[in-house]
């Protein structure tokens, strides 16, 4: 089993629990981690604030120095970690080398020109008008990704944390941990100061809680669901410490009369299948003109026919897995929900084996599919921009949340008297469902 990184060396974990990491393409175990306890992130946190008085003192081009080493090393070894990155989470090995690798390493050297271009005048001071303006560290800064994209976002938060002069306690998922497991070696083999950066492996509930509610934690920085989401701003507000927050959400593809359809149509769906449809920013609800809608259909099913799952260590696969079973079926279970409420399925199966295969249907806005990922068509009048808020357009579906209506509401969306708001995340991806609006 791995260990954690806690004030610049490897150290077992308070806990003895194990979470094991599995090869989701084989469905094989890998590699284990600790399931870190309340104790780990106590110790991580006192090494961060600790190492947070010289790390802030030095100069933004002394800590440039430090990142430059670990960006030299980071792109040295990146067809290494591309290729943990296909084991850990499923991507296939072309898009795991281009994006979940390349892109991490893209952003890393912009952050670090952004500091040597701009970081002296930035951090040293800007008078405005009769007063003088100074940027300075927020302080320890606690960080929870997700494992969507896992290297990607641990170097958003991390790199970008380290060189504004504050210190870092990381927890990746668990689902997909090992990338950030390589990115502390690095950092580590790169000779940053003992204590600045520091790795705690756990669940959420246990490792991610006890960073949000940690007093010497200044800030939390969290990507994932609404509902964790709104469970880290519930729990750090306790100690009033800063929050940003990346949530799960569904984006709109509106497609207007006059557009080159079938090429809008291809677009869209490549846009949903980008890593397996697990993006957050993936634009999975397409609305089309009503006219226009059974063409639309038509041109989605033959397009998402034409991503075959298929090995991910195959350089030609566009298609990987999902990144775990409990995904999978999630995915399988909205796709056969769909079909149950009277969807129609044009392409795919309505249950697959073990190979996350995309479905498109077409189905009626009150499926709770449609929750998670709808194709529309719309009047031309009813193409806009809407004002009202989420909580607004679930009542003119589903009722206020505050009638026993929410009892039987879908599992993605306001708050019931039983649980807080959950996002599509919370649900699983749907590969592609399309709605009729009657």
């Amino acid at each position: 089993m791995r260990s954690l990184y806690i004030d610049g060396a490897w150290r077992d974990s308070a806990s003895d629990e194990a979470l094991d990491v599995v090869n989701p393409a084989t469905e094989q175990v890998i590699d284990t981690v600790p399931a870190g306890a309340t104790a780990d992130v106590d110790a991580a946190v006192e090494a961060a604030a600790s190492a947070l008085p010289a790390w802030s003192a030095l100069t933004p081009g002394q800590r440039v120095t430090h990142l430059a080493r670990a960006l030299e090393l980071f792109d040295a070894r990146l067809d290494d970690v591309a290729r943990l990155l296909t084991t850990d989470m499923g991507a296939p090995a072309t898009f795991a080398t281009k994006v979940q690798a390349g892109l991490p390493a893209r952003m890393f050297r912009t952050y670090i020109d952004l500091v040597e271009e701009h970081g002296e005048r930035y951090f040293g001071g800007e008078e405005v008008d009769n007063s003088l303006v100074v940027h300075e560290p927020v302080g320890v800064v606690g960080a929870i990704t997700p494992w969507n994209y896992p290297l990607h976002q641990v170097v958003l938060k991390v790199v970008p944390a380290l060189l504004a002069g504050n210190t870092v306690v990381l927890k990746p998922s668990e689902v997909a941990p090992l990338s950030a497991y390589w990115l502390t070696e690095v950092l580590h083999e790169a000779g940053l100061p003992a204590g600045v950066f520091n790795l705690v492996s756990g669940t959420g509930p246990v490792v991610g809680e006890a960073i949000a509610a940690h007093p010497r934690v200044d800030m939390v920085s969290f990507t994932g669901s609404t509902r964790a989401g709104t469970r880290v701003s519930q729990v750090a507000a306790e100690t009033v410490k800063r929050v940003a927050l990346e949530l799960g959400g569904k984006s709109p593809n509106v497609i207007l009369p006059g557009a080159d359809l079938a090429k809008a149509v291809k677009r869209g769906v490549a846009d949903v299948m980008r890593n397996t449809g697990q993006s957050c920013n993936a634009l999975t609800r397409m609305l089309v003109h009503r006219d226009s809608y059974e063409e639309a259909v038509e041109l989605a099913a033959a397009s998402t026919a034409r991503y075959v799952p298929g090995d991910p260590t195959d350089g030609d696969t566009r298609l990987g897995p999902l990144v775990s079973a409990a995904q999978r079926d999630r995915v399988r279970s909205y796709v056969d929900l769909g079909v149950a409420e009277g969807a129609r399925l044009v392409v795919g199966a309505p249950t697959p084996s073990r190979s996350p295969a995309p479905a498109t249907t077409s189905a009626r806005p009150s499926s709770r599919t449609c929750a998670t990922t709808c194709v529309s068509p719309r009047r031309r009048s009813s193409v806009r921009c809407s004002s009202s808020s989420p909580t607004t357009r679930w009542r003119r579906r589903w009722g206020s949340p505050t009638t026993p209506s929410t009892a039987s509401a879908p599992p993605c969306g306001p708050p019931t008297p039983t649980r807080g708001w959950r996002s599509p995340a919370d649900c699983g991806q749907v590969r592609w469902s399309s709605t009729a609006v009657p």
